[in-house]
């Protein structure tokens, strides 16, 4: 995936394919690296382990892998603190984030997140920063600067300080241009949220949490490490049935909806989602109409045959 001037590639390997194999499509991803000309985040469940992502021993994947970051100059974004994957009683560090030279200082916060992914995979999420002047003034919550943009607007006024005030508001213009607000914007729910759905994520959650503090403690009883791990799968499968239902249960109401009124809900929602879209591309008229005849091709006009009426 592009966006503007940097380029995200997601990937899997599977863990079990030959070695030989899994290093050919170790190969191929980097070989991707090098041809797309674009500062790069790769990030994936690559089923490799090393210590530069958290693992406590490297296996030969890893060294390959780690062979790739080194000759690519490459940055592992992981912290290593937390495992990216939790099944039963084994945690390991498998999915790894990496970035090229020239966005490796613009991933900021980069984390496992601890809420319920209804998948041994935890959720990973971190941000990246873009040099954009912007002010301040709305900001709240939790911010970055960007050092690189406040030295450069700093040295804009280098040469035109002659006392401490002067120095006082060049410090504030540079501190205002390369602040970022980095919270995550909040995300309306889906048509087919409801309370009883998110309580049921609550408790997931909190099962979840409890199972992973009784597995750090050495002196919890393995029987109760095993009532605690029959907890999550239940409030886990709770959780999934319910979300299952009610999808299920809402888009029926939503296709009841739209034979009533095309206006409704479902066209809010469908217009909703693709007032949203930022598309990075820029494609010319004869582009757009490509893709419009090839969405929507022409067909000649259908005749239906016709019937004597025996009505009477």
């Amino acid at each position: 995936m592009e966006l503007e001037d940097i380029a995200i590639l997601a990937c899997y390997i599977s863990p079990n394919i030959p070695l030989e194999q899994y290093k050919r499509e170790v190969d191929d991803i980097m070989d991707a690296v090098t041809e797309v000309d674009k500062k790069m985040v790769i990030a994936g469940d690559i089923n490799a382990a090393s210590p530069l992502w958290g693992s406590p021993r490297a296996n030969v994947k890893g060294e390959h892998w780690a062979d790739w970051i080194a000759s690519k100059n490459l940055s592992v974004q992981n912290k290593g603190d937390m495992p990216t994957f939790v099944r039963r009683g084994s945690a390991t560090f498998i999915d790894v984030t990496l970035t090229t030279r020239g966005i490796t200082n613009k991933v900021k916060n980069w984390e496992v997140q601890t809420e319920e992914s209804l998948s041994h995979h935890r959720i990973i999420t971190f941000v990246i920063i873009q040099n954009k002047i912007m002010s301040t003034s709305h900001l709240r919550g939790k911010a970055e600067i960007d050092h690189e943009t406040f030295q450069q607007v700093l040295s804009i006024f280098e040469n035109k300080i002659t006392n401490h005030t002067e120095m006082t508001q060049a410090i504030k213009r540079a501190q205002s241009a390369a602040t970022f607000n980095v919270r995550p914007q909040r995300r309306d729910q889906p048509y087919w949220w409801n309370e009883d759905i998110g309580k049921a994520r609550s408790r997931c959650n909190a099962a979840r949490r409890a199972l992973s503090r009784s597995r750090r403690i050495s002196q919890v009883a393995e029987a109760r490490v095993l009532d605690m791990e029959r907890e999550h799968r239940e409030r886990r499968k709770e959780y999934k049935k319910l979300m299952n239902e009610s999808k299920r249960s809402e888009w029926n109401k939503l296709c009841e909806e739209i034979d009533q009124d095309i206006f409704g809900q479902g066209y809010k929602i469908v217009t909703r989602a693709i007032r949203h879209i930022n598309t990075p591309y820029n494609l010319t008229q004869t582009e757009k109409e490509k893709i419009v005849r090839e969405l929507f091709p022409e067909h000649e006009d259908t005749v239906f045959p016709s019937y004597p009426d025996y009505r009477i």
